[in-house]
């Protein structure tokens, strides 16, 4: 499953960069593609799912994988955030017009803040001696669940942005509906994978 999500996120996001490529610094739209697509479809989803499928890595390897995924996802989130507020204010363009662009500043909100209380998963020992063992696991189911949650409403933002102007110019036929459809699955497999693990 893991594989087929993965996969899935890699098409739509090169199909996506391939409409829209990053040929210049100051062309900020194609940039805010080009970051929300890699760091969603991509370092998102897999850091997620890296949990579940985690092979054989003990678990300290697997919270810094998860980790570092995290933060890069968390930097093409900013970085994508950064081109549009841009792209938006040297066009003189309203901010936050669209459910989009309402819904999307929010998210991005919850992703930056459970980017920087990931941190304090980092110092396992520390957390215990700080809280108790048993805050600590509640602190975990909590974190798991939310995680979750930024992760749905992240992939329902992206199924908000099929319904932009953008993509229905650039996008028609099969395709149309092939992107929203599959960013919904990809979101559905996720959660189905990940749900399980809330209370081990």
């Amino acid at each position: 499953m893991a594989r087929i999500v993965t996969t899935m996120g890699g098409l739509m996001a090169a199909y996506l960069i391939y409409l829209e490529p990053p040929t210049a610094i100051t062309a900020w739209f194609p940039w805010h593609i080009f970051f929300m697509t890699i760091g969603v479809y991509g370092f998102m989803s897999y850091s997620v799912l890296n949990f579940v499928f985690n092979g054989k890595k003990a678990y300290n390897q697997t919270v810094w994988f998860h980790f570092v995924l995290n933060a890069l996802a968390a930097a093409c989130i900013l970085l994508g955030f950064v081109a549009i507020y841009t792209n938006k204010e040297t066009k003189g363009k309203t901010h936050w017009k669209s459910w989009h662009g309402t819904i999307g500043f929010y998210t991005f909100v919850l992703i930056m803040g459970m980017t920087i209380g990931n941190i304090s998963f980092l110092f396992p020992d520390q957390m215990v001696r700080a809280v108790g063992p048993k805050t600590v696991k509640k602190i975990k189911l909590v974190h798991r669940i939310v995680g979750t949650l930024a992760y749905v409403f992240v992939m329902f933002e992206m199924f908000l942005a099929y319904y932009s102007n953008w993509f229905n110019r650039n996008v028609t036929g099969v395709l149309w509906y092939l992107f929203p459809t599959m960013t919904l699955l990809m979101a559905a497999i996720v959660v189905v994978q990940v749900a399980p693990k809330f209370f081990r």
